[in-house]
């Protein structure tokens, strides 16, 4: 498609531009995308650690195979999960000490491996972003020179210009 590489790089950082600003075009042109924004940013605020990204993950990861309107989902009738004898035996020991419920104590394990895993998918989408320069570098917000080599004014995080 290129014949000379120089011409390539100048393509690829088109294209990321244009990402860029189709990505900010999104909240920037539909209301009702920025106030669901807003509105899930209230929901998490007051939970350290917590983010809209990491939470459509977990709802990607939990999502049934028939999804409604408005919320509701079909879910399997049965959802039972067997265990080795002497798995259960420690499990219910353990929740005889503590006073727990082995089902309780099965969701919040599970529940954990489903946050790690949607971390997980987060890091991936950021590596690929920072992999493919998909947003800025220096984290001010500010566009970066690309591969290009087309020198961009940008700030630095103290706010100085380069």
């Amino acid at each position: 498609m290129f014949t000379r590489e120089q011409d390539a790089l100048i393509f690829m950082d088109q294209c990321r531009c244009a990402l860029r600003r189709d990505r900010g075009a999104l909240l920037i042109s539909d209301a009702e995308s920025y106030w669901d924004a807003v509105r899930a940013r209230e929901v998490l605020r007051g939970h350290p650690g917590t983010s809209l990204e990491l939470a459509a993950h977990l709802l990607v990861l939990c999502k049934s195979t028939k999804e409604r309107r408005g919320g509701s989902f079909e879910a399997p009738a049965e959802r039972t999960v067997k265990l080795e004898s002497r798995v259960w035996l420690g499990l219910e020991d353990w929740c005889k000490r503590e006073g727990w419920n082995v089902g309780n104590l099965v969701a919040k394990l599970l529940w954990k491996f489903l946050e790690e895993e949607a971390e997980k998918m987060r890091k991936e989408e950021r590596r690929l972003e920072r992999d493919f320069r998909w947003w800025d570098e220096d984290g001010g917000g500010n566009l970066i020179a690309g591969a290009s080599g087309g020198a961009v004014r940008t700030r630095t995080r103290s706010g100085k210009k380069k």
